[in-house]
């Protein structure tokens, strides 16, 4: 039986590009992982995951098929959570300024309620690019040589 009223007229929802799902992002990692383990000789010399919680999901996958992080391959993340801190994970990431862009933000919305120019002085409503940064632990190493 075809959809009636407003179901018949939606649009389709669209897919998420990210492979893990929200509630579980660590989930989807490892499924990625699986999914994809390297052979013998790698054609990519490293994983970089959606956030942290993927990419642990990516070394669980990894550690499970005994595929050696980072003498094999390397995994990086994006956040510089708490998570990637363990000691047991010790993952490489992607870092970010969070005082600095909770700063921006909040002065920014504060100027537009009140008419105002923002903090850095901006008026004209242009990105202001805070630039993040590496942090390198044990998931990452050099590329190995190919022949």
């Amino acid at each position: 039986m075809p959809p009636t009223g407003a179901a018949a007229t939606a649009p389709p929802r669209p897919r998420r590009p990210c492979p893990c799902p929200a509630r579980r992002p660590d989930r989807g990692g490892r499924r990625r992982g699986r999914a994809h383990p390297p052979r013998r000789r790698p054609p990519a010399t490293s994983v970089v995951a959606f956030n942290d919680r993927c990419a642990t999901g990516v070394l669980d996958a990894f550690l499970r098929a005994r595929v050696p992080v980072p003498d094999e391959i390397s995994v990086v993340g994006f956040d510089d959570s708490h998570l990637a801190r363990l000691a047991h994970i010790d993952l490489t990431t992607v870092g970010q300024d969070i005082r600095r862009l909770a700063d921006l933000a909040v002065g920014r919305a504060v100027a537009r309620l009140e008419d105002e120019v923002t903090s850095d002085g901006d008026t004209s409503g242009e990105e202001t690019v805070i630039a993040p940064h590496l942090v390198t632990r044990s998931t990452t190493a050099p590329p190995h040589d190919t022949p």
